[in-house]
């Protein structure tokens, strides 16, 4: 894994997404409309229906939080507002 996960353990339904979100895809080069990000998963929940390494499409209503972690920044996402996984080309 290419970053450190969270000293914690999420909430059913959160996963942590790498960053603050991309505008436009590094896996598939898709452009959402303004408002959608892209990012890959770094950490998930117990019951997660998402892998860690997936990358996901998210409105900015899913962001329930962003956060700092060794001067990396973090998005924790609502599982449930995720778009779309993308499939790697």
């Amino acid at each position: 894994m290419p970053y450190p996960t969270l000293p914690a353990t999420l909430s059913t339904g959160i996963v942590s997404i790498y960053g603050a979100g991309d505008s436009v895809s590094v896996v598939s080069g898709l452009v959402p409309t303004p408002g959608f990000y892209f990012g890959p998963i770094n950490q998930v929940s117990i019951y997660s229906a998402y892998n860690i390494g997936d990358s996901v499409m998210f409105p900015e209503s899913a962001i329930s939080s962003r956060v700092l972690y060794l001067n990396d920044p973090y998005t924790l996402v609502k599982e449930s507002e995720i778009v779309l996984i993308e499939l790697a080309l």
